[in-house]
């Protein structure tokens, strides 16, 4: 199950939350994890208008396990 990612809460706690699956950044976001984790591969996914805001786009963060286990 996904959870959401607020541009509200910190990168260590993505770090941490990313331990328990995957997660959608909103794509306001993407520039702080991207300066931390500069390395991190990025999917870019649809998310039907019913499972989110219409208009919104998200990103599923993928490989996130890579750095987490190196």
């Amino acid at each position: 199950m996904a959870r959401n990612f607020y541009k509200k809460q910190s990168v260590k706690n993505l770090i941490s939350l990313m331990k328990l699956g995957f997660y959608f950044v909103e794509m306001k976001a993407l520039h702080r994890i991207k300066e931390e984790l500069p390395l991190i591969e990025l999917q870019f996914v649809h998310i039907e208008a019913n499972l989110s805001h219409i208009g919104r786009q998200f990103v599923r963060i993928t490989t996130f396990d890579k750095f987490l286990t190196s």
